[in-house]
């Protein structure tokens, strides 16, 4: 039995040996990673000869191929190792599937494919699940199906099966057009460390890894992977997951009133049939009448039969890269024949070239989407371009829609000097106002003196660490309410909940790319704007609403008609459950703490009042981690936020406008 013990406890220090040793290797490899691939990102953006381009561009994807690396074997380890612990938080799933598709078209554009994203109309947006594990099994499968298809499309799409016990069933696939699979290697494309073949690591790199990974995931997630593939016609790879649908998510976009198009007639002209049938479903959605060509002379030759009919086309949706005629050749053409001149005109560009707007100005095209185009950008483009008259001057682009930022002050507290270009050089070529310290306590006398709108806080940093920083910001006055963003290198389980026990908003892991960067910052520095496509795996928090997102909320839960007992139930039940935190705080349990804040955030979340919910949020996890200390800092805006969102309710229910406390 001593022998038993002895050999248990050797076994338990090699094993806390080894989480130290991922740790420590994650953390020298990320920081100077960072570093690698920040600095590179904006040389790129800089006046370069053709050669140094191609040369920073090897060098950026060299880089990026060694992250991957480093992150399959942490995966792998921690998998082995039973420290994978899944996330069961609301996400924004319709905006997770495509952000992560938009992270590879530039790699689908360098190889001339078509990376469509099809999710059904009908699945729900907004459901619980692990949003970083998720995205990394989709971005592995994209990754596969893009880097083995060398012409034709990559199409990433969501499904609904079926909704029961409040649960719905997606199916997920990714499928190509690519080289295909031998049916006899298909039953070892998901062991460790394996290839198709020798002379396929030759040709297209990799470890043999990703595959492994995927499917231990969705293993883990409750699914089973599966493939279907056929030489020279390409793969499909397809899982399925029950997903509880999240009936006031703090996570996910609101859906918006529907967008109604009823009477507008429109001819889709791509020569990609899957590209035209997924905008054909989602303008039908809005009430448009739709056609299709599948060339600009099919095209041509539908616009003139539409006018002889007398019910000529309202818009006219062209893809830019067709063979033959492009949609630009195709654009001119149109604008030649009087007849055609109030025909509206959106172009579909993959390329997304710099000079894409003025071309669209030359031609008179009123605006232009990049693709992989989704649902909600889709329609908001075509709305404006219909409402807007099709004013050359107000061009209406994938940018344009997102170009609502404002200046932001931003304290960035980051120690490595390097580290520190990266970013303020970043964050200020976008406009933003930057402040730079190298500790925390520095950090911290920063955001004492002056205000800021986001800070972002390196953890490991020496005199005064990110975490104790964050401690001490909240109990300055205002400290409570300002978002603060671990930036850090450490990327094992469990790393994210700490910094949020700690009081932490939101999270974000190095290396970063300027996307990821903006989503972040932006979204929360926009006090209750949700994070762009950029956002990725690694941004993992959503701002706060601004009090309390409450008609949208109960929209959401179709509970419109409950509207005054809910806000009454609310406002009578809101002291009680924060008393019950006080007393929780001041018994110094633990387990108490933790319920009580539970309580209270759920009720907080199910009216739309994310902010508060976020700050109880951090007091649950501190609680149930034990740290009663940290657990009451991060209680020390609680009440003032109660206030708020109760007077704010009140102002509601009043029937007048909201009052702000």
């Amino acid at each position: 039995m001593a022998d038993l013990r002895a050999a248990q406890l050797v076994a338990e220090a090699a094993t806390r040996a080894k989480s130290a040793f991922l740790a420590n290797m994650s953390h020298e490899i990320r920081t100077p990673m960072n570093a690698v691939l920040g600095l590179t990102e904006l040389l790129l953006d800089s006046g370069l000869t053709a050669e140094q381009r191609r040369q920073l561009e090897m060098v950026r994807d060299s880089g990026s191929v060694l992250l991957t690396l480093l992150n399959d074997i942490l995966d792998l380890s921690k998998i082995e190792a039973d420290h994978v612990e899944l996330e069961a938080i609301p996400l924004d799933l319709a905006g997770l599937v495509q952000s992560t598709a938009n992270l590879f078209a530039a790699a689908a554009r360098e190889r001339d494919l078509e990376l469509l994203v099809d999710f059904g109309p009908d699945v729900p947006p907004c459901v619980n699940g692990d949003p970083t594990r998720l995205r990394q099994i989709l971005g592995n499968l994209l990754g596969n199906a893009i880097k083995f298809t060398h012409q034709g499309e990559v199409v990433l799409s969501a499904a609904l099966g079926a909704i029961d016990n409040a649960c719905a069933t997606v199916r997920f696939s990714v499928r190509d057009t690519g080289i295909g699979i031998p049916s006899d290697k298909v039953g070892t494309l998901f062991n460790d460390f394996s290839q198709v073949d020798a002379s396929t690591t030759r040709r297209y790199g990799g470890t043999g890894l990703g595959l492994a990974i995927v499917r231990r995931l969705v293993r883990l997630m409750g699914g089973e992977i599966a493939v279907t593939s056929e030489m020279g016609r390409g793969s499909e790879f397809s899982f399925t997951l029950r997903l509880p649908v999240a009936t006031a998510p703090p996570v996910c976009h609101v859906a918006a009133a529907p967008v109604r198009l009823a009477g507008v007639r429109a001819l889709v002209v791509d020569d990609n049939a899957t590209n035209r049938r997924i905008v054909r479903e989602i303008l039908a959605e809005t009430g448009a009448a739709i056609s299709e060509a599948s060339s600009a002379a099919g095209a041509l030759a539908a616009l003139d039969r539409a006018l002889g009919e007398g019910l000529p086309y309202t818009l006219a949706l062209l893809d830019s890269q067709m063979p033959d005629r492009d949609g630009w050749s195709l654009a001119a053409d149109i604008r030649g024949h009087p007849a055609l001149a109030k025909t509206h005109l959106l172009m579909l560009t993959s390329a997304g070239q710099p000079d894409d707007a003025d071309k669209c100005r030359e031609l008179g095209i009123q605006g232009y989407v990049v693709k992989p185009v989704s649902r909600s950008g889709l329609v908001e483009a075509t709305q404006s371009i219909l409402v807007g008259d099709g004013k050359p001057a107000a061009l209406v682009s994938h940018h344009a829609l997102g170009e609502t930022r404002a200046r932001l002050r931003i304290l960035l507290a980051e120690d490595n000097a390097v580290n520190q270009e990266v970013a303020a050089a970043m964050l200020r070529r976008r406009g933003h106002e930057v402040t730079v310290v190298d500790d925390g306590a520095k950090a911290v006398a920063a955001a004492t003196k002056e205000p800021f709108d986001v800070v972002l806080m390196d953890i490991h940093m020496p005199e005064m660490d990110g975490l104790a920083a964050t401690l001490a910001i909240r109990k300055i006055p205002g400290g409570a309410r300002l978002p603060i963003i671990a930036v850090t290198a450490d990327a094992l389980a469990g790393e994210r909940e700490h910094c949020l026990a700690a009081g932490m908003s939101g999270y974000l892991s190095k290396p970063f790319k300027s996307r990821e960067l903006f989503a972040i910052v932006e979204g929360w520095g926009a006090q209750g704007e949700t994070p762009g496509a950029g956002a990725v795996g690694r941004v993992v928090e959503t701002p706060p609403a601004d009090i309390a997102d409450f008609r949208a909320t109960m929209r959401q839960a179709g509970a419109e008609d409950a509207v005054d007992s809910i806000l009454g139930t609310f406002i009578s039940d809101a002291p009680r459950r924060s008393a019950a935190l006080v007393a929780a705080l001041t018994s110094g349990c633990a387990a108490d703490i933790g319920s009580a804040a539970h309580v209270f955030k759920s009720a907080s979340g199910a009216i739309g009042a994310h902010r508060l919910a976020s700050l109880l949020l951090a007091v649950e996890l501190a609680g149930k981690g034990g740290r009663i200390d940290d657990a009451r800092a991060c209680a020390e805006g609680v009440q003032d936020e109660t206030n708020a969102v109760i007077a704010y309710l009140r102002g509601l229910r009043a029937g007048g406008e909201p009052t702000h406390a």
